[in-house]
């Protein structure tokens, strides 16, 4: 809960009850707008982790201010 609160993430919970709200309204949707959710949140809590791990490995290359590419 202590993650949901933080004050980066409120865009993201509207975005997603603007999602649902949305996606509720269109009559070809209106049944598996809870599945296009989920799938919607896990695409984009994917590519920030891969985001967030191609940093850490890049940070942790380059210690000591030495790079491995020379």
């Amino acid at each position: 809960m202590k993650v949901m609160m933080s004050s980066q993430m409120w865009g993201f919970l509207f975005a997603g009850f603007v999602m649902a709200n949305v996606c509720q309204n269109i009559p070809a949707l209106s049944g598996a707008t809870l599945l296009l959710s989920a799938f919607v949140g896990l695409a984009i809590a994917l590519y920030d982790y891969q985001v967030h791990s191609k940093i850490k490995e890049s940070a942790g290359s380059n210690v000591g201010g030495v790079s491995d590419g020379i």
